[in-house]
Parts: C-alpha cells; sequence; structure tokens
C-alpha cells in the first residue's frame, strides 16, 4: 500500500519485516521485530490519517519455502500498529490468523479476515470488526460476517476471505476462495455484515477468470486489493489512482493501457464493478 506521502509500504515475507520506499529510492525498515522476537511474516497493510501503520502478521511466509522462508513462528500470530515515532505496539493477539484487513471510511473501525482455519482446526472462517479507541487500540473485537455460503445445491460451504476494502458507503469487498465455482470470487457485505453480493467473477466464467487474473498479476487477492484500493480511497484523484498502479505493474507494461482505463471508470463512479476489472484483465 501506499501512505498519505505517497511512499509505498510492503510487507516482506522471506525477510519477516514492514518497509517504506522513500522517494529518492532508498528503503527503510519500519519493523522487524517484537519484543525482541523476530515478526513471523508481515502479510498485509494499511495507513491511518494519524500517520499510523496497521499490519498483519499471520506467519504464512514462514511456513514453507514458496511465499517466504520456512522456519519456526517466534510469536503468537497478531496485528501490530506502527506509530509515527517508529514504535510498534501490538493491538491485538485474539485471532488465528489475521491477515487481509482495512478500515471503515471514516477510519473508526478496523475490518480483519481470519485465515486460521487453514492451519487451526477450531478457528472460524470470517471476518471480524474492531472499534478503534484514540486511535491506536482496538475494542469490542466481534464477528462481522461469517464466510459461510448456501450453495445452489442446498449445502453450506466456507471458504476464506483475503484481501478486503470498504468502498465510501462502508461496504466490505472481500476477495474469497479456496471452496471453487459458485463461491470463489469477490464477496460483498453491507455495513451490518449482510451479503449482498455473492460469488461475483469476471466475464466468462471461473476457466476465463483465472486465466485473465493469471495472466495479469498472478493472484486473485492482490487484483482485488490493488482496484478496490485505487478506487475507493477517500479523496483520491484520477492521476494519483494510475501512477499507484503504474508502480504496481511496472512502467512499460503492455497492460497498462487497459489498466488505465479501467482505474478512471473505478475512481469516476466511486466504486469498481465487475465489468471494469474485466477491461483490466483483458
Amino acid at each position: 500500500t501506499f501512505d498519505f506521502q505517497g511512499r509505498q509500504l510492503a510487507c516482506e515475507h522471506g525477510n519477516r519485516r514492514v518497509v517504506r520506499y522513500e522517494h529518492d529510492g532508498s528503503v527503510t525498515i519500519i519493523a522487524d521485530s517484537w519484543n525482541g522476537k523476530r515478526l513471523n511474516a508481515p502479510n498485509d497493510i494499511v495507513v491511518h490519517p494519524d500517520g499510523g501503520i496497521w499490519f498483519t502478521d499471520p506467519g504464512y511466509g514462514s511456513l514453507m519455502n514458496y511465499e517466504g522462508n520456512k522456519g519456526p513462528l517466534e510469536i503468537k500470530e497478531a496485528i501490530y500498529r506502527i506509530d509515527k515515532s517508529g514504535k510498534v505496539e501490538m493491538v491485538t493477539d485474539d485471532m488465528f490468523k489475521p491477515n487481509g484487513l482495512c478500515f471503515s471510511p471514516d477510519y473508526k473501525k478496523l475490518y480483519v479476515a481470519d485465515t486460521g482455519a487453514s492451519h487451526y482446526e477450531q478457528a472460524p472462517k470470517n471476518i471480524r470488526v474492531y472499534d478503534i479507541v484514540d486511535g491506536r487500540k482496538l475494542a469490542n473485537g466481534r464477528e462481522f460476517t461469517s464466510m459461510k455460503l448456501k450453495m445452489k445445491d442446498g449445502t453450506e460451504k466456507a471458504g476464506f476471505a483475503d484481501g478486503i476494502r470498504a468502498d465510501i458507503d462502508g461496504n466490505i469487498w472481500a476477495s474469497s476462495g479456496w471452496v471453487g465455482d459458485g463461491y470463489d470470487g469477490v464477496q460483498i457485505f453491507a455495513p451490518d455484515g449482510e451479503r449482498i453480493g455473492e460469488g461475483a467473477q469476471l466475464a466468462g466464467g471461473i476457466d476465463h477468470q483465472r486465466h485473465a487474473i493469471a495472466d495479469l498479476l498472478a493472484h486473485v487477492a492482490d487484483v482485488v486489493g490493488l482496484f478496490l484500493h485505487v478506487a475507493v480511497m477517500p479523496a483520491m484523484d484520477l492521476e494519483r489512482a494510475i501512477s499507484e498502479v503504474v508502480a504496481f505493474l511496472g512502467e512499460g507494461d503492455e497492460r497498462l493501457l487497459g489498466v488505465e482505463a479501467a482505474v478512471a471508470v473505478g475512481v469516476i463512479g466511486g466504486s469498481i464493478g465487475l465489468e471494469t476489472l474485466a477491461i483490466a484483465a483483458e
């Protein structure tokens, strides 16, 4: 993600740290440990207008030599906040594996996807929500919504929410998967947790979606997170939105023309739709 000064922030699985890319190209390590022990493998990150940087540390990058480097988790999976002075604070460790996270439009709530069921049998498959107190603490943690969905054949299945974003109306858009056809895609939840959109996929069906997403960024959660970020972030103008996409894909990428058009539609409309994502992917 990017902070409010336009600097890119990244969670590095392999190095178990959070870094910031400065305007001159240098890299600043802003978090790599907690209480003298290495972070597990930071995963997702968001920035509050007060300058606080919030990130999750579920440890997936340390569980295998694929996303990171296999190694033991030295601390409990948790959510952290870095204040403007650089101090790292653990804000809660009451989730099994906190993953994607986002703020409400007014920055008074924090939503977090729990994907702990990947490794803990007793873990729920849900999105939790917390009230933000004094800009730095969490309170009143509760389930925002379950990822259970009644399928067309009458069965009930639950996958995981990964990357999540809030739009300007407070709806939560979640990249959802690990179930299959009829479930995987984008699911949308109203501010009260009611599912108002489900199984949304790119035009052409699941096979086309997988091909298109793989060709664009190779990970559906990254695509959803990127486009929802640039489309619904408050007060973001078109020029900045496009610059973020350019920075993400890289200068000269032949896919940028379609992406710029998609982002333009998304920003002007105030939210991103399936047709927009389809345009971007193609």
